[in-house]
């Protein structure tokens, strides 16, 4: 059973688990993140 939904956009870099029975089908299990995306980059760059 899966808990979590990865949401992804075109242009993202994932990592994906292939099914050992059908070679056709997939499912990504990480996200990778850029260094772009972290929040604490964000919270620097903020001014009041």
């Amino acid at each position: 059973m899966r808990r979590f939904r990865i949401r992804s956009i075109v242009g993202d870099r994932v990592h994906v688990e292939m099914s050992a029975y059908d070679l056709s089908k997939g499912r990504v299990v990480y996200r990778e993140k850029l260094p772009s995306q972290t929040p604490g980059q964000r919270r620097r760059n903020f001014r009041r």
